[in-house]
């Protein structure tokens, strides 16, 4: 900023001021503003990120932590680094998040000064959210719709989601629809299964027992449960609704071993 400061013909605080931006920099004429501007150019000036960083007490860096990388993942990274770019922010990965690493996240989430922290699906993240409080690290959950203290959720809607699905169906002519849950006991998992009970219930078409199935996520498990869905006979479903598209992925091979078509 000193070699700057010479070639443009102004002092050092008018230099810092410009360079650094914010309110202070609306107090240097345009003119000024703009010769410093260039002569930072010309001159290949990049401005120390990491003091900055140290001087504002804050890293321009968010935190990204999730139990493992999925195909999911890629997809809400996409949308975390557009709006972060956007924003003058970057993305940092914290490894696999297993629960007796919390407190490690923790610690390097504070000695970076990361901005935020977002985590994805990680149960155990009660300690991480309570270490990071004390040092003003905002966490934001995504994907899911659990209540976490001192922190935000993102999911999706999915009591809107299985309606659309359900009543999509429903569209197309089918009066006999199965329900193939991944498993009972988070949140969602609750909300959708209320919420393909209810559709069902608003337009007066039965749900027979054993029609909504919870397979605990286990493939083998899905696989039986779907041969025995669809056993034969003249009550069998017409349609299934699958908790995930991997569960659709197992019921659809399984389906076609019984030598049923799915359009």
């Amino acid at each position: 900023m000193s070699d700057i400061a010479k070639e443009a013909g102004v002092s050092l605080t008018t230099v810092s001021f410009v360079l650094n931006g914010g309110a202070m920099a609306r107090q240097i004429g345009p003119s000024t503003r703009t010769r410093v501007l260039e002569v930072a150019r010309e001159m290949g000036y990049r401005r120390n990120g990491l003091a900055h960083a140290v001087a504002a007490g804050k890293n321009p860096v968010f935190g990204y932590l999730s139990v493992e990388l999925s195909e999911q993942d890629a997809l809400l990274l996409d949308g975390i680094l557009q709006e972060s770019a956007g924003a003058g922010y970057l993305v940092k990965l914290l490894g696999r998040g297993e629960d007796e690493h919390d407190l490690e996240v923790a610690r390097h989430c504070i000695e970076q000064r990361l901005a935020g922290l977002i985590i994805r699906r990680h149960g155990a993240a009660v300690a991480v959210c309570e270490e990071l409080k004390g040092y003003n690290i905002p966490v934001v959950f995504v994907d899911d719709n659990r209540a976490h203290p001192g922190a935000r959720c993102v999911g999706s809607d999915d009591r809107e989601g299985y309606r659309l699905a359900v009543e999509h169906l429903i569209a197309l002519g089918h009066r006999a629809i199965a329900y193939m849950a991944g498993g009972s006991r988070l949140p969602q998992e609750i909300l959708r299964n209320q919420s393909f009970h209810d559709v069902m219930r608003e337009h007066n078409l039965p749900v027979p027992q054993g029609w909504t199935t919870d397979c605990g996520w286990s493939y083998p498990r899905l696989a039986a449960l779907t041969r025995t869905l669809f056993k034969g006979g003249t009550e069998q479903p017409t349609a299934l609704v699958c908790d995930g598209d991997p569960l659709a992925a197992v019921a659809i091979r399984t389906l076609s071993t019984l030598g049923l078509r799915v359009p």
